[in-house]
């Protein structure tokens, strides 16, 4: 918990993101334990607000026509008792965009913090209009190895999500991944871009998470490899985040359980395994090896 406010301005507003199931929720409970970053629940705000057929019209600085809509629903991914985030009819997207960032900049500020972290991972796909509009932004990819996230999306899919789901087809698994992995090599050599390799991360967690805050100008701490609950980022409605308070480590890969035999030759191969080599050589631990 953090303690009453010492500070009077935000010195850090950073992004999260990276294919579901690659540790995203696992490294924000890491960072959210330093002192001086404020960080909540997941909050969609710019896949709520923008979607994925509007960002043309972000981009332009124009209204999405979402805002509205995706406020509300940006409050209910922060668990937030009424609407705070209010809604404020405008022509500009900017409008709609001050309204989040003074809120986070308010709350981080409220909890003693000068930097404030969110984490969504479809938020990927809109660095463009976040860099537009907060330029001063830091992005932290995170990446793993492509059969171990499709054995993770499946095994959250068999376990919570409607039998129809199209997160129990391997094949769907693969394209975000694939999809997820592309996106982040186009920001490799880009300002303001840090990246962190999961199985870096759950092999050698302190010799990972201090390169990440020397990559982000933020003093490391200790308290970043604890572990224990942490509720104020993951709600207790989301039983498959639960494990991301334990102690950091290398889960058991679920590929080899969970795709049929039958398929496994063609997930393989689907998988653009030479892309996340490519991340891996720029940004892997020799220590994370095997």
């Amino acid at each position: 918990m953090h303690e009453a406010s010492t500070h009077n301005r935000i010195e850090r507003r950073l992004f999260m993101f990276g294919c579901q199931r690659s540790g995203t929720t696992l490294l924000q409970v890491a960072l959210a334990r330093h002192p001086d970053i404020y960080s909540t629940p997941e909050t969609e705000f710019f896949r709520n607000t923008v979607g994925s057929r509007r960002g043309w019209l972000a981009r332009l600085g124009l209204t999405t026509g979402k805002e509205r809509h995706g406020l509300r629903k940006t409050c209910e991914a922060m668990r937030l008792d009424g609407q705070p985030l209010e809604y404020k009819p405008s022509l500009f997207y900017r409008t709609t965009v001050d309204t989040f960032r003074d809120y986070l900049d308010s709350q981080a500020l409220r909890a003693g913090c000068s930097m404030w972290l969110e984490k969504s991972p479809e938020h990927l796909f809109h660095v463009d209009v976040i860099r537009k509009y907060m330029p001063n932004a830091r992005f932290i990819h995170i990446f793993r190895r492509g059969e171990d996230v499709l054995g993770s999306i499946l095994d959250r899919a068999f376990k919570y999500l409607h039998p129809a789901s199209r997160l129990r087809d391997p094949m769907d698994g693969v394209q975000r991944w694939n999809r997820a992995i592309h996106e982040s090599l186009r920001y490799v050599d880009s300002p303001g871009h840090a990246f962190v390799e999961f199985e870096s991360l759950a092999r050698v967690p302190e010799v990972t998470l201090r390169r990440l805050c020397r990559q982000l100008d933020i003093p490391y701490v200790p308290e970043l490899t604890d572990s224990g609950e942490l509720d104020q980022v993951i709600s207790r409605s989301r039983p498959h985040l639960a494990n991301s308070s334990d102690p950091i480590e290398m889960p058991e890969s679920k590929f080899e359980a969970l795709v049929p035999d039958e398929d496994k030759e063609q997930v393989l191969d689907a998988l653009d395994t030479e892309a996340h080599q490519q991340l891996v050589d720029r940004f892997g631990l020799p220590d994370a090896g095997e």
